[in-house]
């Protein structure tokens, strides 16, 4: 994922728009992605006298999310200087989350035993799009200046539902959707320090996406019962700043090795729909990767990941990662996967019934498998 200092064909809008200085001729770009989380919650069980005994389960999650991209890369017949324009789609954020809970019976001389007293989840699907134009030209042989403009659309779908079998006034279903649309700006520059060592540095400006949205609510003892409440509102997503670094060593095979590290200033997270302000703090996303390109154009990848999360300060996720490329239809083949695997202590969703006890918070442990697939031409 890094490419602050070194070219992405057009995907390089998104990332830093100075890069693409670095493209000849075309280059058509596209991109899917399949994510699988596994999170699981736990909470502490005591014994009678109140001691601790074990953390016990209390819900499993497994959901899959697709993603895709598209990008190309021209450059264009200008003669005062090198000038390259691109065209991209796609996902600024991603929305995609999933959770579902079963309360059973804790009465163990009830009849049937473990009885389901309710069921209960939250589904939330939708993204954050960004469509992007953006240039990129070499003002001499080692500074290069990019700007691209971004138009970034997409709704964001929840549901949070309680059937509630014990007691039917406690069923409800509420159903919320929010059309955002916004723009936003990235500024880039990148620097040829020498044949082997480039420096960039790309900046995004915030984005304020606003639109309206719809809750539908719907209370289970009363069917015919469905509030509609229209509204508008706005959420302003932070400014990024991001810096990078590519060098390529003496090496046999060819080599190229790269950090990006990206500086989100969450703090200025803000949502109309909220009373008062979000809690978010400030988050460092740094990224290392390893290519090694091989004499038949077949190559390997490495890479690392660290991420920060900008509700929790002591809750941070890595990611490793591998994959490789090989020639294939004119063009490259690429193939890659990820794994990550995180803790952390989170609200639960939703108020235990009164005969239960149980732990203002649950112990969360989250498993990120993905798988990427994308190919290139360039003529």
């Amino acid at each position: 994922g890094t490419g602050a200092a070194v070219y992405r064909g057009g995907f390089s809008n998104v990332i830093n728009p100075a890069c693409l200085a670095l493209g000849e001729g075309w280059r058509l770009d596209a991109s899917g992605t399949l994510a699988q989380a596994h999170e699981d919650r736990f909470v502490p069980l005591w014994d009678s006298f109140g001691s601790y005994v074990t953390d016990t389960a209390v819900a499993s999650n497994r959901h899959h999310r697709f993603g895709a991209g598209f990008a190309a890369a021209g450059r264009l017949p200008i003669a005062w200087r090198p000038v390259t324009a691109a065209l991209s789609l796609t996902e600024r954020y991603s929305f995609e989350y999933d959770f579902t809970e079963t309360i059973r019976d804790p009465d163990s001389f009830s009849s049937p035993r473990d009885a389901v007293l309710q069921d209960r989840g939250v589904e939330i699907g939708g993204a954050l799009r960004a469509l992007s134009g953006g240039a990129g030209v070499a003002l001499t042989d080692r500074l290069a200046l990019g700007l691209a403009a971004h138009y970034a659309y997409g709704t964001r779908d929840q549901v949070r539902r309680v059937q509630d079998y014990d007691v039917a006034a406690n069923t409800f279903r509420e159903d919320s959707e929010h059309a955002m649309r916004g723009l936003y700006f990235t500024l880039g520059a990148r620097v040829r320090v020498d044949d082997r060592l480039a420096l960039a540095l790309a900046y995004d400006s915030p984005l304020t996406a606003a639109g309206d949205t719809h809750v539908e609510t719907t209370l289970g003892a009363y069917p015919d019962s469905v509030q509609l409440v229209p509204g508008r509102a706005t959420v302003d997503y932070p400014r990024v700043y991001r810096l990078g670094l590519s060098y390529q060593p003496r090496t046999t095979p060819r080599t190229v090795f790269t950090v990006d590290a990206a500086y989100a200033e969450w703090s200025d997270l803000s949502d109309t729909r909220l009373p008062n302000s979000v809690l978010a703090q400030d988050t460092w996303d740094v990224r290392a990767g390893l290519e090694h390109r091989f004499y038949n154009d077949t190559v390997a990848r490495f890479g690392f990941r660290r991420l920060d999360s900008y509700d929790d300060g002591e809750t941070g996720a890595s990611f490793f990662t591998g994959g490789v490329g090989f020639p294939a239809a004119g063009g490259s083949l690429d193939v890659s996967v990820s794994l990550s695997k995180f803790t952390s202590e989170r609200g639960h969703w939703f108020a235990y019934p009164a005969e239960f006890t149980a732990a203002p918070v649950s112990r969360v442990e989250d498993m990120r498998f993905g798988l990427g697939v994308g190919f290139s031409r360039a003529f």
